[in-house]
């Protein structure tokens, strides 16, 4: 006899909510320390600060690319996608 496992009908909603807020804070905190660093590398000549923003900045468009698909895996169903873009 095998068990039933029923774990697709899960809320995922309040999970990606959560999701969201983390990723928002995420992004918000790494722009403003990628322009800290920024500022500060213009400001005293310095190549590291300056070469850590331009890292960040690539964490920035990364993260961009995280909250599209999350937004992405958000959607509704619709007639081609019965189950949503979750799967």
């Amino acid at each position: 006899m095998m068990p039933e496992y029923d774990y697709h009908h899960l809320p995922h909603v309040k999970v990606q909510s959560a999701s969201k807020k983390a990723l928002w804070a995420t992004l918000v905190l790494t722009l403003f320390f990628t322009f800290v660093e920024m500022i500060g590398g213009l400001v005293s000549h310095s190549l590291a600060l300056l070469s850590d923003s331009a890292h960040m900045a690539s964490d920035v468009i990364a993260l961009l690319f995280s909250m599209l698909a999350l937004f992405m895996a958000t959607r509704p169903p619709n007639r081609k996608y019965t189950f949503g873009y979750l799967r």
